[in-house]
């Protein structure tokens, strides 16, 4: 006996399919960081610069404090790159789970997006006060009266957001 089958409806179904596989590739994307906008510290030393050199480390001639006046080498505290790598598993997990949904049109891209987002800021959060990083020298601890590295007074933690934006044309 031989079994024979059509398919009805395949032109719409491509359709369809196309129509959601679409919106798996947003017009938004992702961020998790420390914005521009998130504001200076007292002495005008922006969030955003004290991220990127707490996240890479300051060059090898080091920077000059801005309350002592001493050069000091900042080594790099990588929290952004490591909190990223640590939500890695999670965010598969994430991923898995509601893709389908997205491709079945039940949940906005947009929504797997905020929740990849905020799962990796929660991670990024994590690294402070972790032990996973560079611990702070002598000299520091002696100033702050802790030795917790990227713990004082909580401004740049407290600076790491997350955003859902649209994609940046000709970037990725």
């Amino acid at each position: 006996m031989k079994f024979k089958a059509k398919v009805l409806g395949k032109r719409t179904l491509q359709q369809r399919l196309r129509k959601r596989l679409s919106a798996l590739t947003s017009d938004e994307e992702a961020f998790v960081g420390v914005p521009k906008a998130a504001g200076a510290y007292s002495d005008g030393t922006s969030m955003a610069v004290v991220a990127a050199v707490q996240e890479f480390g300051s060059n090898p001639e080091g920077i000059k404090n801005p309350k002592t006046g001493a050069v000091v080498h900042i080594p790099e505290r990588s929290f952004l790159r490591a909190g990223l790598r640590n939500a890695r598993e999670t965010n598969e997990k994430i991923l898995k789970r509601f893709i389908p949904l997205v491709l079945h049109g039940k949940m906005k891209p947009r929504t797997l997006l905020k929740h990849l987002a905020s799962n990796t800021h929660g991670y990024v959060l994590k690294m402070f006060g972790s032990g996973d990083l560079e611990p702070n020298a002598d000299s520091t601890i002696k100033a702050k009266g802790s030795s917790a590295p990227l713990i004082d007074t909580g401004g740049l933690r407290g600076a790491i957001t997350y955003d859902i934006r649209p994609k940046m044309r000709g970037k990725s």
